[in-house]
């Protein structure tokens, strides 16, 4: 049904202008034989309509018979041209007719993409598309900098230069805990003997080791609850003291 319609429709296009131009020619005749107001309204709005009519199988047919036309065609496809900037350009020169004095559609394509700025952009095309270029190349650059720095650190992690935050917390307790046990071994062998060294009392020495004990409880327990510490690889020539420092959250002091 639908197909039985367009082709019934095509077929009665055909003959549009061939009627228009019939009542045309009627129009004409009555505003000769009467030339009242009405009648030569009349003939105006055949005119026009069989003006719109070639206008449009013109453009259709990819050609243009005048500038008014051309200046239609370059809005409705997007592109920033006045009245008065399209004859100025072809005053200049720029918009060319052909021998028979109708514009090609491929001539003003081209005119458009030569001369005109895009409505959307206000960009020539030529700049529209060095700007892509130009995006297209940073984009590439940013890439391939970020596959640089993940290939260097990769390669970085190969030759030992960074270890695994998780074997970094392990061998870090691991140390701690022996410096733990370390201490508290030098407070049970040596208690007795720093309190005599210092002509103290020998039946209190138990109550010394177990506040140094505390003490150390104290401090380990204070190690345990930071949220951040920092480790610090130095050549060997460095100070031994730099080689690892721990620090409270700034926000927690």
């Amino acid at each position: 049904m639908n197909d039985r319609v367009a082709e019934l429709a095509k077929k009665s296009a055909e003959t549009d202008l061939a009627v228009l131009l019939h009542v045309k020619e009627h129009a004409k005749r009555t505003m000769k034989n009467n030339p009242t107001k009405d009648n030569v309204d009349a003939f105006e709005k055949a005119r026009l309509a069989v003006e719109r009519k070639m206008a449009k199988d013109d453009k259709t047919a990819g050609r243009f018979l005048n500038l008014s036309q051309v200046h239609e065609w370059l809005q409705e496809n997007g592109w920033k041209c006045s009245t008065r900037t399209l004859y100025k350009h072809k005053r200049e020169g720029k918009l060319k007719a052909d021998k028979s004095g109708v514009f090609p559609l491929k001539a003003v394509k081209k005119y458009a993409k030569d001369f005109l700025k895009r409505s959307e952009s206000g960009l020539r095309v030529a700049d529209e598309q060095s700007d892509l270029q130009r995006e297209k190349v940073s984009r590439e650059i940013k890439k391939l900098e970020v596959q640089t720095a993940k290939e260097r650190f990769q390669l970085d992690v190969l030759q030992g230069k960074f270890l695994p935050r998780d074997d970094v917390e392990a061998e870090l307790c691991g140390r701690l805990i022996m410096l733990e046990t370390a201490l508290r071994n030098l407070i049970r062998d040596k208690g007795a003997e720093w309190v005599f060294m210092v002509g103290g009392d020998g039946m209190k020495v138990q109550e010394l080791q177990r506040t140094m004990h505390a003490d150390v409880d104290a401090m380990f327990n204070g190690l345990a609850s930071m949220r951040e510490f920092a480790v610090e690889i130095v050549d060997d020539d460095m100070p031994p003291a730099s080689a690892l420092t721990f620090g409270d959250d700034e926000n927690e002091k």
